[in-house]
């Protein structure tokens, strides 16, 4: 849409452009009744013609506009012209707090402003009786004083419109920042913004996030069951009473939290305080947070009638969420996630709790860490992307790999010479699982910008996207057959998770593993004869194989932990794959028969999603060890490891182009 810049919309001229997303493109514009600089949001063409869409926006925003408050953003107006929506909002020039973290350690002076002024903008939404749910460092901007200005309300609402969600209760915020309350199904209330607020302080605090699961199951179960991280360990001179607070903020009972944002902003001053001698802090009797003991959760059905006593309608998401199968994924596709958030931070340091597995349904972890889409982020100018510091590799080549160095989760390539970057994706609807084709010049991935998680299939420079995949399911985990033919793929189109293959276009779609357990993550072997895949059919997760037409399945790994995550050497005598037998998870490499398995990495963080370079003597992988999800490269054994990027965004899922 540059092509509009010189035109005039409305009352507003269009005089440059800000940023651009997958939901709409920014613009800075004179607004000429007013004699101002504003900031315009034009929405796609397509959204704007979808009466449902329109309907709800228009909702939104009267709700939006009527919050009157210092540290809200402005909306000004909205409206249609032609085939164009829009949105008129508040010009802010200091970026978001999001941007603010990538660049530098936070001072317990500015964290502490911020937290005030972003805690009395959300009492005040509460008290007019609106509920943010996706509160985040994105959706804090910082104007050029650095005050603190709210923004996105209503996201979670116009979300439920796009994607198709039918019942308000259906949770829209971001799996990272998603309340116990809101794992389980329940209505949400003023405390799923009091809970976000806490990982949001957390956050500021340490760069990191106090939950580190690797995929969405494990994201959720830490939410409803696992004591946070202590700040204190990941930010040496921080007192303890803000471990406390913190501890407050995030209890898994809602009742046991703050009774306001501002009463949590107020007990972190008091506890940040050299002044306050540490047993006047303020801190309620109730803050440890003991195992919790599992209860097997309800299995909701993706029917309009579902259960609203014990759970809100979820629908069933791979990557993000939905609640399928003990919940199986909430926000549809955290599963497809596939690939990613025990990256998003550092290991707990505290005791390890050991959660009973619920007995009565199998969630399957897939890549985790959806984000709502950014359709109100603010009009500030767009995140610049964080060159990283790249230390020189043996190889040639590109890397395709996922990251959230924008806000959602989209895909990018590096070269591997000279670490150059390129994003390839821009659709703001979380894009996950980059795999090159075998002739190096298309990129299979898994994208949710259609409402559920889709197969697409693009050139190698982000161009000529398909859709192979159009079904009410999800479809995610693309595999190339080695002559380029076929994909192999995961649907959960059965009822469960398993693996299915098709044709390169899309057609003649069928099931290869036909049983009750999960499968996901296939792999091609070189010679096309095999498929390697992961399955808990034993009761936990183990690599098996197959042959390509599904038959005579044998298990590769029989390890009382999970073993998942596999990818075939070039050679095709070894295979590489990702397990917690050590205690986390590290990169291991077997035969292809299953024998001599070596462990390549020994590290507290989580190492996972290791791809073999084109002549098998190199490995680039992911790993959490500096904070947030990097790319690391190694020899095949393991020796001489050096990261390829260095970024305070999440990295992970690389491919290497054949």
């Amino acid at each position: 849409m540059a092509d509009l810049i010189g035109q005039r919309i409305g009352s507003y001229e269009i005089t440059g452009l800000l940023g651009q997303g997958g939901m709409a493109t920014v613009y800075s514009a004179w607004q000429v009744s007013m004699s101002r600089d504003v900031a315009i949001k034009v929405l796609r063409t397509d959204l704007a013609k979808n009466p449902q869409f329109i309907a709800h926006f228009e909702r939104e925003m009267l709700i939006t506009a009527s919050l009157s408050h210092p540290h809200i953003l402005k909306v000004f107006d909205y409206g249609h012209q032609d085939a164009l929506a829009y949105l008129v909002m508040e010009l802010i020039a200091g970026g978001s707090l999001f941007q603010r973290m990538l660049g530098e350690t936070l001072s317990l002076d500015f964290i502490s402003r911020i937290l005030d002024q972003t805690a009395s903008a959300l009492d005040y939404a509460h008290e007019c009786g609106i509920i943010h749910r996706d509160l985040k460092p994105h959706n804090i901007l910082l104007d050029t004083k650095d005050n603190a200005l709210l923004s996105d309300f209503g996201v979670a609402n116009i979300l439920n419109a796009v994607t198709g969600l039918p019942h308000e209760g259906a949770s829209m915020s971001t799996p990272a920042f998603t309340a116990p309350e809101e794992w389980k199904g329940l209505p949400p209330d003023a405390q799923v913004d009091i809970y976000a607020l806490g990982i949001v302080l957390f956050e500021m605090l340490t760069g990191a996030r106090p939950f580190a699961g690797s995929t969405t199951q494990e994201l959720m179960e830490q939410h409803l069951y696992e004591a946070p991280t202590s700040a204190s360990s990941l930010r040496p001179g921080l007192r303890s009473e803000v471990d406390q607070v913190l501890a407050r903020a995030l209890a898994k009972d809602r009742t046991q939290r703050f009774p306001s944002a501002e009463a949590l902003a107020s007990a972190f001053k008091q506890a940040i305080s050299a002044d306050t001698p540490p047993e006047s802090v303020t801190i309620p009797e109730k803050v440890a947070l003991p195992p919790v003991q599992r209860q097997p959760m309800q299995v909701l059905t993706d029917s309009p009638t579902a259960n609203t006593e014990t759970g809100h309608y979820f629908r069933t998401m791979l990557f993000g969420g939905a609640a399928v199968g003990a919940l199986l994924v909430l926000f549809g596709s955290i599963a497809l996630y596939l690939l990613i958030s025990s990256f998003l931070q550092p290991k707990s340091s505290g005791q390890a709790i050991t959660p009973q597995k619920p007995s009565a349904v199998a969630i399957n972890p897939l890549p985790v860490t959806a984000t709502a889409l950014p359709l109100l982020t603010a009009p500030v100018i767009a995140p610049q992307p964080v060159t990283p510091q790249f230390t020189a590799a043996i190889g040639q080549g590109q890397i395709a790999f996922t990251s959230d160095r924008t806000g959602s989760y989209e895909i990018y390539v590096m070269n591997v010479n000279n670490g150059d970057v390129h994003q390839l994706t821009f659709n703001s609807t979380n894009s996950y699982g980059p795999i090159w084709s075998p002739d190096g010049k298309r990129i299979a991935f898994s994208s949710k910008r259609l409402g559920n998680f889709d197969v697409y299939v693009m050139d190698a420079d982000g161009s000529n996207v398909l859709n192979l995949t159009n079904n009410p399911a999800d479809d995610f985990d693309p595999s190339w057959s080695p002559d380029g033919r076929q994909l192999a793929f995961v649907s959960t189109r059965s009822g469960n998770r398993s693996v299915y293959v098709m044709d390169a276009d899309g057609g003649n779609p069928h099931n290869l593993t036909n049983s009750s357990s999960t499968n996901w993550y296939p792999s091609w072997s070189p010679d096309g004869r095999f498929i390697a895949f992961t399955s808990d059919r034993s009761g936990n997760n183990d690599i098996y194989l197959m042959d390509a037409d599904g038959s005579n399945v044998r298990n590769l790994t029989n390890d009382p932990t999970d073993d998942k995550f596999s990818a075939w050497s070039s050679t095709r005598t070894s295979i590489v794959f990702n397990s917690n037998r050590g205690g986390n998870f590290d990169v291991y490499t077997m035969n292809v028969d299953g024998h001599e398995v070596r462990n390549l990495t020994n590290n507290p963080a989580e190492d996972k999603f290791g791809s073999w370079s084109p002549d098998s003597q190199y490995l680039v992988f992911s790993s959490n060890r500096d904070g947030n999800a990097q790319i690391y490269l190694c020899d095949s054994n393991g020796q001489n490891l050096r990261n390829l990027t260095s970024t305070r965004s999440n990295e992970f899922a690389p491919s290497w182009q054949p």
